[in-house]
């Protein structure tokens, strides 16, 4: 038995959350930050253990 085809509205929200998550790849959720991403700065150092 195959499963029935998604309604319009579900075909939508679908598509509308694929293109979100597709925005957040490309970085959009960067774009809203309060300051940018250095891509070159060095890594910080790893958190001393107690």
């Amino acid at each position: 038995m195959t499963p029935a085809p998604p309604s319009p509205a579900e075909a939508e929200t679908a598509a509308l959350l694929a293109a979100l998550r597709l925005q957040l790849d490309w970085g959009a959720d960067e774009a809203l930050a309060d300051l940018p991403l250095d891509r070159l700065a060095a890594p910080p150092p790893p958190a001393a253990l107690p």
